[in-house]
């Protein structure tokens, strides 16, 4: 039966057919399908790719052949009173409502799981080869959260009808010859701010409250008098939208500037624990800024050394969980003393004399440091205020990991 219907739809009398998981995960081999709708949940790598071979297999008849793959991603925003449920004391709250009702991100983390073991073209020049979904630029965040995310399906649709660009991008990323010295980042870590203007928007508060309080003048002078208010108005709603970036860049120094030095302190101290045992002279650091996003990568590596080195300077960069210990980075600006937290790795934090070989070296290439231990009552207090105030809150994405041709 399943011969039979291929053989239809191979010939167009049938344009559209319905698979079930177990259809398009077991080989069903139909080359000329050029459009793919993934409605699965299924984030696992080998499944997902077995269901996406469905659409990528090449097409004797058609040499020139591009397919579409469609991710379907359901999402529920919450409504007024799921905002006001939230905050209700957790002691007469149901936590199954509470999650449900906050459960709209929930495909969005599933496609950003799959989308790791995915590569493709970004659709940005230069259009390198890279996993992940943000080669996709997709609007995912902004001040109305529902009108960015719904403002991404008219793109993807524009971008689908337009096959010839699927076919350029595709070509540009892999446009080196095949004898080629590779040139692939085996692993490559990520780390975007919350916003392009968060290290700059303490000026643009500035700026804003001069503009108004000019408009409120001149409207004295030749404007009607609501203009005054109005101009007011506008000037509170831009102090509220830009508080806490502006408290996020004076209390914490940017740790985006100081991301080599961070990177080289994680390898020489796995280095010292003789888990890289690459000579650490020969591995090349280097970090990269593409479209307001730093990559951080590590050539000349094996790949567990690799996999290793990219966890461990993960766990630095995000804010932290449950480390064992805390590093408080402090840093002087105009004359103001700015900290920031940092996680110690968890493969470091095993042993003591290795957390202090951090320490040494942290002070050495980074600047000067605080280390805090965590599994005591003063340790908790200092870690639950890290996790409010360190400058990766103020990421809407927190740093990822990803494989990326260059």
């Amino acid at each position: 039966m399943v011969g039979i219907i291929t053989d239809i739809f191979r010939e167009g009398h049938v344009r559209v057919l319905v698979g079930t998981q177990a259809l398009l995960g077991e080989g069903w081999d139909a080359p000329c399908i050029n459009s793919l709708v993934l409605s699965s949940t299924v984030s696992a790598y080998m499944l997902s790719n077995q269901m996406r071979g469905r659409a990528i297999r090449t097409d004797k008849e058609n040499p020139d052949k591009v397919a579409n793959i469609w991710h379907v991603c359901s999402i529920k925003f919450p409504t007024t009173s799921d905002v006001f449920m939230s905050l209700k004391p957790r002691a007469i709250t149901d936590q199954q409502e509470l999650a449900d009702a906050f459960a709209y991100e929930h495909d969005l983390h599933v496609l950003d799981r799959r989308f790791l073991c995915f590569e493709g073209p970004d659709i940005k020049p230069p259009h390198d080869i890279e996993s992940g979904w943000n080669r996709l630029r997709l609007k995912m965040f902004g001040l109305n959260q529902e009108h960015a995310l719904l403002k991404n399906n008219p793109r993807t649709c524009e971008r689908a009808r337009d096959r010839d660009f699927t076919r350029r991008i595709w070509a540009e990323g892999l446009k080196d010859p095949y004898n080629a010295p590779p040139k692939r980042l085996q692993n490559a870590l990520t780390c975007q701010p919350k916003t392009k203007w968060l290290l700059y928007s303490a000026n643009l508060l500035v700026l804003f409250f001069g503009a108004c309080a000019l408009a409120g003048y001149v409207s004295r002078i030749a404007l009607p008098r609501g203009f005054a208010a109005a101009a007011t108005v506008f000037c509170f709603v831009v102090a509220v939208v830009m508080f806490k970036p502006v408290v996020f860049t004076l209390k914490c120094a940017s740790p985006q500037k100081l991301l080599k030095h961070i990177a080289r302190t994680t390898l020489e101290t796995l280095a010292a624990m003789d888990l890289i045992k690459t000579n650490p002279s020969t591995i090349h650091l280097s970090v990269k800024k593409i479209l307001g996003e730093s990559f951080i990568s590590a050539e000349n590596m094996t790949p567990s050394e690799s996999n290793l080195f990219m966890d461990a300077l993960r766990e630095i960069l995000e804010v932290p969980q449950n480390p064992r210990y805390l590093l408080v980075r402090k840093h002087t600006w105009y004359n103001l003393t700015q900290k920031d937290y940092h996680g110690v790795p968890t493969v470091v934090s095993r042993h003591k004399k290795y957390v202090e070989i951090f320490e040494h070296l942290w002070n050495r290439y980074v600047g000067p440091c605080e280390l805090v231990y965590t599994r005591n009552h003063a340790g908790r207090l200092r870690l639950l205020r890290a996790r409010n105030n360190c400058y990766a809150a103020a990421w809407k994405k927190q740093a990822g990991r990803i494989n990326r041709w260059g």
